[in-house]
């Protein structure tokens, strides 16, 4: 079963970072629906719009607007699982 716990579409301005050293202590879904650079295998990669990750729970993450863009936006879902994924 899915508990979701918190949802949103957020658009933030271009100097937009998130780095969360601990994550959080359950899921994220993540839609990306901009252009952005998200910090995986040991190096920034560059993400096009429509694109999703899932974060498991007390996963780092970082990541960032495009430079090149006006704004960053996505739509996110904290969630927790009876199961892990």
């Amino acid at each position: 079963m899915i508990e979701i716990i918190k949802l949103s579409e957020t658009t933030h301005e271009k100097n937009f970072v998130r780095h969360n050293i601990t994550g959080y202590p359950y899921y994220l879904l993540l839609l990306v629906k901009t252009p952005a650079r998200f910090f995986y295998n040991d190096q920034f990669n560059d993400t096009p719009a429509d694109v999703a990750f899932v974060f498991p729970p007390n996963q780092p993450y970082l990541y960032h607007a495009d430079l090149d863009q006006d704004c960053y936006t996505d739509c996110w879902l904290h969630f927790q699982l009876d199961k892990p994924l």
